[in-house]
């Protein structure tokens, strides 16, 4: 039997990427998030009526500044994450990435993408993991660079004073 909440949330999800939002406001400040190894800053994201749906969860290393994470989290859930990485890392793909044209194993900066995910999310019951993972071009090596990259891909419009957008110097975070 299908679960009907779950497809109403996916069907949701699928409704808000494919509209085009907005982030709410300047940019957000950064502060130390709940683990003492991070700090993080969360933008609102508003649709075409101005209603917040969802929102940008950004993180960054206390201990180095230059690798953050987006996260777009949509009523407790995360469903898109873009990691930027050095030193490479490899990651290993699910068997059924293959399916979509992906490697076996995707090294460095990357994303978790809802299209490659959504299937996957979608059969699962109780879990919700976003196990696949997708190369980021090899010219995304920052927060402004992964940020417009990502809104291009969510219909997420941004202005320039949000696009600037950055990491905040490594001397506030110690």
């Amino acid at each position: 039997m299908a679960n009907v909440a779950r497809d109403a949330e996916i069907a949701e999800i699928d409704a808000f990427l494919a509209e085009t939002k907005r982030l709410r406001g300047g940019p957000p400040p950064w502060h130390p998030s709940g683990w003492n190894t991070e700090f993080q800053a969360v933008w609102n994201v508003e649709d075409v009526n101005g209603v917040v749906r969802a929102q940008l969860r950004l993180i960054c290393l206390r201990a180095i500044n230059t690798y953050p994470k987006i996260n777009l989290i949509i009523r407790g859930r995360s469903i898109w994450r873009v990691e930027i990485e050095d030193p490479p890392r490899p990651h290993r793909n699910p068997h059924w990435a293959a399916q979509l044209g992906l490697p076996a194993i995707v090294v460095g900066s990357h994303e978790h993408t809802w299209p490659d995910n959504r299937d996957h999310v979608a059969a699962i019951a109780p879990d919700w993991d976003l196990p696949c993972h997708r190369a980021l071009q090899p010219n995304v090596r920052r927060l402004p660079q992964a940020l417009a990259s990502f809104a291009q891909a969510i219909h997420l419009e941004i202005d320039s004073g949000q696009r600037s957008f950055d990491v905040p110097p490594q001397r506030e975070l110690l």
